[in-house]
C-alpha cells in the first residue's frame, strides 16, 4: 500500500499537523487502494472474487448449482467466454487441462469416437455438464462421443474345492471247488 507519509516533502518534517493530517488520509487511500484493486481483479474471470464471479455469470445469464465451488463456477465462466478458435486435437486437449477435468482423452478418427476416461475417481455433476457443453459445442457432430467412468464394486464369492477320485476296482475270484 502507498504510505503517505512517503511523499512528505522535506521542509513538512515534524511539523505536527502535516503528521496528523496525512494519517488520518492514509485510512481513506487505503480504502480507495483496496477498492481498485478489487474492481481490478474482478475485471478477468481467474482473478475474480465471489461478488465479481456472480456479476459475470448474471451477465451472461448462467445460473450456477447451490453444490458447485467459486473454481468450478469460474471454470463455466470461462467456457462461454471462449474465443472462437480454430479447434485442434492438441487445442482440444490443452482445453481440458487447463478446465482441470482430470481425463484421458482418447480418439479414433476411422471410427470417429472421442473417448474420455475418468481417471480413478468419480467425476461431479458439474465437471459432467462442463464435458458435455465442450463435447457439444467443440467436437464435430459427426463424432460420437463416449465418457468412461471407473467404478469399485466388492463380490465375495465362496469357492469350494474338493477332490473327486475315481477307483475302478477289478474283483477276481478263485474259489476252490468252483468249476
Amino acid at each position: 500500500m502507498t504510505k503517505l507519509m512517503d511523499y512528505l516533502p522535506d521542509y513538512y518534517q515534524g511539523v505536527r499537523e502535516m503528521d496528523r493530517l496525512l494519517n488520518g488520509e492514509q485510512l481513506t487511500l487505503d480504502e480507495l487502494e483496496t477498492f481498485v484493486r478489487q474492481f481490478l481483479s474482478n475485471q478477468f474471470v481467474t482473478t475474480a472474487d465471489e461478488a465479481g464471479i456472480k456479476l459475470m455469470e448474471s451477465e451472461l445469464s448462467i445460473i450456477p448449482n447451490s453444490t458447485d465451488t467459486l473454481q468450478q463456477r469460474k471454470n463455466v465462466i470461462l467456457l462461454r467466454l471462449l474465443p472462437p478458435a480454430a479447434i485442434t486435437w492438441p487445442y482440444f486437449k490443452q482445453l481440458i487441462q487447463n478446465l482441470n477435468i482430470p481425463i484421458d482423452l482418447q480418439r479414433d478418427v476411422i471410427k470417429q469416437t472421442v473417448s474420455a476416461m475418468f481417471y480413478n475417481r468419480l467425476p461431479t455433476s458439474t465437471e459432467i455438464k462442463q464435458l458435455q457443453y465442450i463435447f457439444n459445442t467443440l467436437i464435430p457432430a459427426n463424432m460420437v462421443t463416449k465418457l468412461f467412468t471407473p467404478t469399485e464394486t466388492q463380490v465375495s464369492f465362496k469357492q469350494y474345492y474338493g477332490i473327486a477320485t475315481v477307483i475302478q476296482v477289478e474283483t477276481v475270484v478263485n474259489a476252490k471247488g468252483a468249476n
